[in-house]
């Protein structure tokens, strides 16, 4: 019974430790984007002032909210010359035995983090520098980070724990899970629940922010820990609902880069409702029959039953051989990345035309950043083209 917790809270807390991780990957666009604009814009007399320091916050989110995840891979630097040659059973015992050292710390960290996350909060701190951006949001990233890093060692010594008590225990492969996460197909059903989940969680974060802040006292307080809690979902439900829409999409024999599109697209003004409503119609439909590049059927159908469904569905074989995805038209291929290309021209054509009617140079910053996101995801199929 206690073994059965045991396991069930590693990989709770890896489950969620490697979404945040996943989520923080992408971090990794805005800051090339960052640094990439200030060239674009060498010349035309805008303000960047703050893209380098746009960039450093960036950094830090991005190497805080990927720490966890990077502890559970086991890709932190480290020098095991002598850790190497030991047995399974010693080095389980060590891990543990080390693992409070770790613990301490992150504690340490995390109670500093949570004083100073406060205090830029109710303060309104900002940062002494020509730009003056405030502080609040870097600190709570830092915190997060901080506290999934937390949860991820305590899982590491559970781990440790079980290893030197010579305990089997069956843990996810990462490399697995990664690929499950955004490969493979979803059927709607799946899907449609997933979705309900994260509307019933984003709602939640809604009303805990409603909440929160009136709360919020000179010290923080109760209210202040309602809106992290609230921030933390209202943020995060639009995050997990990314890797169930891509697999969605396979379903339907489409490229999961059509979810960021469709999202491109929804931040046109006036646009986005109608766009949002025609990909909720979209992936209402149901799936592509039988096994495509993609993957398996997730109902278990194939061609024939399609045709005439009185055939009874075949029993699953005990071990099924991998089918090797065919490869895709160049012009299925390209569809997305064209589009997403196009998409980024009209925001950086709209964000000049606005920011020379309305002399607002950040109407132009946005469009800029938009474009460079798309040229980044081109760059990418480029890349992959021959994968």
């Amino acid at each position: 019974m206690i073994m059965h917790a045991l396991v069930k809270y590693v990989r709770g807390v890896e489950a969620l430790v490697r979404g945040l991780g996943i989520a923080a990957m992408y971090l990794l666009l805005v800051i090339l984007a960052v640094l990439m604009f200030p060239v674009f814009a060498r010349g035309t007399g805008i303000n960047t002032i703050w893209a380098l320091e746009m960039a450093q916050f960036a950094v830090g989110a991005y190497y805080l909210l990927g720490a966890g995840w990077t502890l559970q891979r086991g890709a932190h630097v480290r020098m095991d010359f002598l850790y190497a040659n030991w047995k399974p059973r010693t080095k389980a015992i060590v891990d543990a035995v080390t693992s409070f050292f770790v613990l301490f710390y992150l504690v340490v960290m995390l109670l500093g983090g949570w004083d100073s996350c406060a205090y830029a909060v109710v303060a309104k701190q900002i940062n002494h520098t020509v730009w003056a951006p405030y502080m609040a949001p870097i600190k709570i990233a830092m915190v997060i980070g901080i506290f999934f890093m937390f949860l991820q060692m305590t899982a590491e010594f559970v781990k440790s724990v079980l290893a030197a008590f010579k305990k089997e225990v069956v843990l996810p492969n990462p490399d697995t899970e990664d690929e499950r996460l955004y490969g493979g197909r979803l059927s709607r059903a799946r899907y449609w629940k997933t979705m309900a989940c994260c509307a019933v969680a984003g709602t939640a974060g809604a009303l805990l922010l409603v909440l929160g802040v009136p709360r919020v006292t000179p010290e923080g307080g109760f209210g202040l820990l309602l809106v992290f809690a609230g921030a933390f979902l209202a943020v995060g439900a639009p995050i997990v609902s990314i890797p169930p829409t891509i697999r969605r999409f396979h379903d339907l024999d489409m490229s999961g880069w059509w979810a960021f599109t469709y999202g491109v697209f929804a931040l046109i003004p006036g646009l986005g409702i109608l766009v949002m409503i025609g990909e909720a119609i979209l992936l209402a439909q149901d799936g592509a029959p039988g096994t495509t590049g993609f993957g398996p059927d997730p109902k278990g159908r194939n061609l024939i039953q399609v045709f005439d469904p009185r055939i009874p569905k075949a029993p699953a074989p005990l071990a099924e051989a991998p089918v090797p995805a065919e490869p895709d038209e160049p012009h299925s291929y390209w569809l997305p990345y064209l589009v997403f290309a196009g998409v980024g021209i009209l925001f950086l054509a709209g964000g000049f035309g606005l920011a020379a009617l309305l002399s607002n140079p950040t109407w132009f910053m946005l469009g800029a950043l938009v474009f460079l996101l798309s040229m980044l995801f081109l760059i990418r199929g480029v890349v992959c083209m021959n994968r």
